[in-house]
């Protein structure tokens, strides 16, 4: 089971981070999902009974993780008229991923990205100086799209914003420095981009 981190009745609190970089950033990142429901307490404080809304829209892995912890969750039992009686109330949870499920879901993604890639085909050169090699080191940008169970898939805008947040970025042992420079975050969907070949800038984007 993947390790979750469960947060109950959490209050959230934003601010801004300056001058910290790409590490700082993901160490104060998290993924979390808002879940609401209801729940019934009995009279010693134990869990009787709760209720997920719209539990067939929340990823397997939440339910089951609630399922498996709510069994022990206590409370201070409600009391009325001097006697502890069972109480109802609305329930509102913050799943949160700890960064070891970071790690995890970027090597379930990472293999799913190779997955794919073994089914794909290119279209070599035919003519020119590379068409006489015998194989081809390329970048293929590859995007997830991650959408509600049940919802249409968001259209991405051209010019839009999205959050983005660096991740770990691990080069494989065969690759030369050389040939690594450049950031694959820039590639475009759906183009190929040989390693080592193309324009190289020698200046920092902001032209300073």
């Amino acid at each position: 089971m993947k390790r979750w981190l469960l947060g109950l009745f959490c209050l959230l609190l934003s601010g801004a981070a300056l001058a910290a970089g790409p590490r700082a950033v993901r160490e104060r990142v998290q993924a979390s999902m808002l879940v609401t429901g209801s729940i019934t307490v009995a009279p010693d404080g134990g869990m009787k009974s709760y209720v997920l809304d719209h539990p067939e829209q929340l990823p397997a892995p939440v339910v089951t993780l609630i399922a498996q912890n709510a069994p022990r969750w206590r409370f201070q039992p409600v009391i009325r008229d001097r006697v502890a009686v069972s109480a109802k109330a609305p329930m509102s949870l913050r799943i949160v991923a700890s960064d070891v499920d970071m790690r995890h879901w970027r090597t379930v993604l990472a293999r799913a990205a190779l997955n794919a890639t073994r089914h794909w085909t290119f279209v070599p050169p035919t003519s020119g100086p590379d068409a006489a090699k015998s194989s081809w080191l390329v970048r293929v940008p590859i995007t997830f799209h991650l959408s509600e169970r049940g919802h249409p898939e968001a259209v991405e805008k051209y010019g839009s914003w999205h959050a983005y947040v660096p991740g770990p970025r691990n080069t494989p042992p065969w690759m030369h420095e050389r040939s690594s420079s450049g950031s694959a975050d820039a590639l475009a969907t759906g183009g190929v981009a040989e390693v080592g070949k193309g324009l190289r800038l020698i200046t920092p984007l902001n032209g300073a």
